[in-house]
């Protein structure tokens, strides 16, 4: 893209006198954010769209598509954390891909399991925040032995991960062990979702995590970005398949909500 045009205005023919008086830096410095986001929002290929033109809140006339939220990240993507126009840090997307892992029985029957792989690391950038955790919930079709179709994860059902450090996703043991830290980063989000394939039913898996922060001023954990993914799962008699939903950043639900709202009052 070497230039834009709105309302017929060419910008970058604009004359130099209006692009150096500090009203055209400012509407230069704002449509400039606005292309380096939308060559982000393509280069991310969420949707595959050559942007040329941002009219009355339009992307090349489709509806529907936000400047500000909904950019897709996928694997090798780096998710800028903001908090007042200030960066806060970085989550590194490290993993985000298809794994699916067959396990065959003992019967002799396969299936399939853990058919997403994420991997998250966080760095942090702010003096005002430490000891960073994660709250993990899962909406499904398909809620297997926990139960409900909405459920923080780990849920209940799980009985070898001790639940003492609820809403969190990490326990106070894996904490302690360190699992929950990779070299070079402050916290790290690792998990392998997955449901078994069956003929007939769509299963799906709508994951909403949140990263928490403790704010050693306000003596409290505060929420930083609310992430949401997806996996959709199906089957045929030609065999199984498997759709990815990018992550992107949103507004936690309700439900993530109240988990929030839980490890906000607690103490440490």
């Amino acid at each position: 893209m070497t230039g834009f045009s709105r309302h017929g205005h060419d910008w970058n023919s604009q004359n130099k006198l209006q692009r150096s008086s500090l009203i055209g830096k400012a509407i230069e410095a704002y449509w400039n954010d606005i292309f380096d986001r939308l060559e982000q929002y393509n280069a991310n290929g969420s949707g595959g769209y050559d942007f040329q033109a941002v009219v009355d809140g339009h992307v090349n006339g489709i509806t529907g598509i936000s400047i500000n939220s909904g950019i897709e990240y996928k694997e090798g993507h780096t998710i800028n954390v903001m908090e007042g126009g200030l960066l806060v840090g970085t989550i590194y997307v490290n993993r985000f891909r298809a794994n699916p892992s067959e396990i065959l029985f003992k019967d002799g029957t396969r299936t399939f399991a853990e058919l997403l792989m994420i991997n998250l690391l966080f760095r942090n950038r702010s003096a005002r925040y430490r000891d960073f955790e994660w709250i993990h919930s899962i909406t499904t079709n398909d809620p297997g032995a926990c139960n409900v179709n909405q459920f923080v994860d780990p849920c209940d059902a799980v009985p070898f991960i001790p639940r003492s450090s609820y809403p969190f996703y990490h326990s106070d043991q894996e904490i302690k062990d360190g699992v929950n830290i990779a070299n070079g980063f402050d916290t790290e989000f690792f998990d392998t979702p997955g449901r078994e394939p069956v003929i007939g039913m769509t299963k799906t898996m709508d994951f909403e995590l949140t990263l928490m922060a403790w704010e050693e001023k306000k003596g409290s954990y505060k929420p930083l970005v609310t992430l949401n993914y997806g996996l959709v799962v199906t089957k045929d008699a030609n065999g199984s398949y498997m759709s990815i939903k990018n992550i992107t950043i949103g507004s936690p639900s309700g439900f993530q909500q109240n988990l929030i709202n839980y490890a906000q009052i607690m103490r440490r």
